[in-house]
């Protein structure tokens, strides 16, 4: 498993520009989000997350199209497959590396965004780790699995996004509204549900963890 992370990391560290690509298309979001709208500080505030997370959302999307590209290339995901290894492992080592992946992204553009949207991160930063941590993984499991069974459809780039955007809508707005009442403050008149929107994005990350690991071993069986 830790060999399997070690090598797609690798690739993703010898190919740069597919990290790139997605932090810029979300920089991108963001900028015209703000130029578009022309909002007030405290309207930032309250459509800052939203805009943030759904950045985050389709440049991660766009991650997920090339988590198991590395193994289509003269079959080597087929050899990969018939290896005497345990098929959860495979799973979850993949979604380790698509969760680095969107992680590292996440730690490049989440200071940008903050000055952009000119909110504060510093006060909140321990706090939006942690709903990033949980929105990060979800959306890694989730979109693993769905890479695996659009990886070999010709048209793989668009039913990857019309799979996942529906399916992750739960923990995009669990994310936001987490991350509005970070920035609202304990002051804010809805800092009392900061532990019901984790708890679901908690909630989300196991039983789609469950399901996943599951639906892949069954996938691959077929």
């Amino acid at each position: 498993m830790l060999a399997l992370i070690a090598k797609d990391l690798l690739l993703e560290w010898r190919h740069k520009e597919q990290l790139a690509a997605p932090a810029v298309f979300a920089l991108l979001a963001a900028t015209l989000f703000v130029f578009a709208v022309d909002p007030t500080p405290a309207e930032l505030t309250r459509l800052g997350p939203g805009a943030l997370w759904v950045s985050f959302l389709f440049a991660g999307t766009l991650g997920l199209g090339k988590v198991f590209a590395p193994e289509e290339r003269d079959d080597a995901l087929t050899a990969l497959l018939l290896a005497p290894v345990d098929r959860t492992a495979l799973f979850l080592a993949k979604a380790a590396s698509a969760a680095l992946f969107m992680g590292f992204m996440e730690a490049l553009m989440t200071p940008v965004f903050f000055a952009l949207f000119d909110l504060p991160l510093l006060p909140i930063l321990g706090r939006f780790v942690l709903v990033a941590g949980l929105a990060t993984a979800g959306f890694s499991l989730l979109g693993t699995l769905l890479g695996f069974l659009t990886s070999r459809a010709s048209a793989r780039e668009l039913l990857l996004p019309i799979l996942a955007l529906p399916l992750t809508l739960p923990l995009l707005i669990a994310a936001a509204k987490a991350t509005r009442i970070l920035l609202e403050g304990p002051a804010g008149p809805r800092f009392a549900d900061l532990h019901l929107w984790l708890t679901l994005m908690l909630a989300f990350d196991v039983v789609f963890g469950v399901l996943c690991c599951w639906g892949f071993e069954r996938v691959v069986e077929e």
